[in-house]
């Protein structure tokens, strides 16, 4: 289940997993990530109760996943499920999104790597 993420950040006990990409994402990559997330979180759950998560694509090169763990705990099967769509849209897109080697960060507002 997707939540408004305006509510998720105001939680107190919610887990956030950040998926640095290694360059910025294209108009369509960022799209079909939006879809591919918004199909996924509508589904997500952890042991057949449905997980309260949000994302958000942060400076067009993050993606930010959020899980109120306040309702519902993400299991560790779960995030393995989580991993694996970012996996796909790693595979997909080149987008070093497991590459940790590597650290980013954010310098008068431009990411660098």
């Amino acid at each position: 289940m997707k939540i408004e993420e305006s509510t998720i950040v105001e939680t107190k006990d919610y887990r956030v997993i950040i998926y640095p990409a290694s360059r910025p994402f294209t108009a369509v990559e960022a799209k079909a990530i939006t879809e591919k997330l918004y199909d996924f979180l509508a589904g997500w759950a952890a042991h057949g109760k449905a997980l309260t998560s949000s994302f958000k694509i942060e400076k067009n090169q993050f993606i930010v996943v959020c899980v109120d763990e306040e309702k519902e705990m993400a299991s560790g099967c779960s995030i393995d499920a989580l991993g694996t769509v970012m996996r796909e849209l790693d595979g997909k897109y080149d987008l070093g999104l497991f590459d940790r080697m590597k650290a980013s960060y954010v310098e008068d507002d431009e990411v660098k790597t």
